[in-house]
């Protein structure tokens, strides 16, 4: 995209971003059932966007089963049965993945089940425990933070690309700067909230932010593979809803895993 073409689209995609940010915070903080309707309603059109841009939709066995174990686990989620939404999400996976096995290396349905399912599992268990409201904004600021800081250093410094195979544009500034913002944002999140072991916190953030950026690379991949330029035309100005949340898929599947093993 060319700097005049970025400009002229650069009042949509802002206004976008407000709505849509504000959207979000609100269900976010409404929690319960509001967040988890949020929750499985993303895990669809995740799943929409992720089928189209690998052609899952080309066989009509891989369309019909993996949309079947999305749809039962992006409701099992809604109604707040977490349990259920994993088994589903692991069934589905080994299924599709025996059957892409079969059909000669199909396993992007099997990937796709995971990607839009897991996330969507993680956040809303996490916005559902103790403190879930200061913790969930705690992810959002580590994973925002990391998109604004990234940009912003890499724009500002540049230097050596981070992997110009996969994304030509993100630089090794850009990760460092995104990862200093994240743990600047734990640090005034900490004024806040009382964490029981700070210095645990800015660890956190720190691994976090990185899973973040390497969502965000992931993605870029899976694109560059099947020469696709967007996700989809979901958001105005952003592309596809895949494009705008790449970087907290991943970050929150990481985050939960440390909540899983008491780390948080």
């Amino acid at each position: 995209m060319s700097s005049a073409k970025a400009n002229s689209d650069l009042p949509l995609r802002l206004v976008s971003a407000l709505v849509l940010g504000t959207l979000v915070l609100a269900v976010t903080w409404a929690g319960g059932t509001y967040f988890r309707v949020l929750m499985g309603i993303a895990a669809l059109l995740i799943f929409r966007e992720w089928s189209t841009i690998t052609q899952v939709n080309q066989g009509s066995a891989f369309k019909l089963s993996s949309w079947l174990f999305v749809l039962l686990g992006g409701s099992a989620i809604m109604f707040g049965r977490f349990d259920e939404a994993l088994l589903i999400c692991a069934v589905g996976a080994f299924a599709l993945g025996v059957l892409g096995f079969v059909a000669k290396g199909k396993l992007w349905a099997a990937g796709g089940v995971v990607y839009a399912l897991l996330p969507a599992i993680a956040l809303s268990q996490v916005r559902d425990a103790q403190h879930g409201l200061m913790v969930i904004f705690w992810i959002f600021i580590i994973v925002w933070g990391s998109d604004i800081g990234a940009y912003f250093a890499g724009r500002a410094i540049g230097g050596p690309k981070l992997a110009p195979t996969i994304s030509p544009k993100k630089t090794w500034s850009g990760f460092l700067g995104g990862l200093i913002t994240a743990i600047v944002g734990t640090v005034i999140w900490l004024q806040f909230f009382d964490f029981d072991r700070p210095e645990i916190a800015l660890l956190i953030a720190g691994v976090t932010s990185i899973f973040s950026q390497l969502g965000d690379l992931f993605e870029s991949w899976v694109k560059r593979h099947f020469n696709v330029k967007d996700s989809g035309q979901l958001i105005p100005g952003h592309g596809g809803i895949m494009d705008r949340v790449d970087g907290l898929i991943v970050a929150a599947v990481a985050f939960y895993l440390l909540m899983l093993v008491g780390v948080i």
